[in-house]
């Protein structure tokens, strides 16, 4: 069984290799090539919410995924400024920056994936550490009100 966080990595790495080809182009085939190494990079959405799901109670699912998709929305809204800008600015001597740059992104990304995946397969744990469940969390809210309540002078 492949851990969430590792093909979180292995698909940053696709995207990463895949920009890197695609910015170092001569010709159709490297393009080709490009898009060869990136196939498994769209598992990267997968794994993240993968992830998330296993980290929150689900109950609380809906909340997550409801932010995770205003992020996704606003992202283009920086991004694309930022990448027209560095496509401006270097397309006379190198116009293969802008991918450079989201290989730079998706590096960033492996990074954190890899300290994700080394976090957890280090203490042995998985996702399930982090979430309670609703009865779990109600039974020790109830057990800690007893506990005040049979601690109090008044009693």
């Amino acid at each position: 069984k492949v851990h969430d966080a590792m093909i979180g990595v292995l698909a940053a790495m696709s995207k990463l290799s895949s920009f890197i080809v695609f910015a170092i182009a001569k010709d159709v085939y490297a393009l080709y090539f490009s898009a060869v190494i990136g196939a498994i990079s769209s598992l990267q959405g997968i794994t993240i919410r993968s992830m998330l799901s296993k980290a929150v109670q689900q109950d609380e699912l809906g909340k997550i995924f409801s932010l995770l998709g205003c992020l996704e929305a606003a992202v283009p809204l920086v991004a694309t400024p930022v990448l027209t800008i560095i496509y401006n600015s270097t397309l006379d001597n190198l116009p293969g920056a802008v991918f450079l740059a989201l290989a730079a992104l998706s590096f960033v990304i492996m990074t954190i994936m890899s300290y994700v995946f080394y976090i957890l397969t280090r203490t042995g744990q998985d996702f399930t550490v982090l979430v309670d469940t609703n009865e779990d969390l109600n039974e020790s809210i109830a057990s800690e009100e007893n506990i005040m309540h049979s601690d109090s002078p008044n009693s």
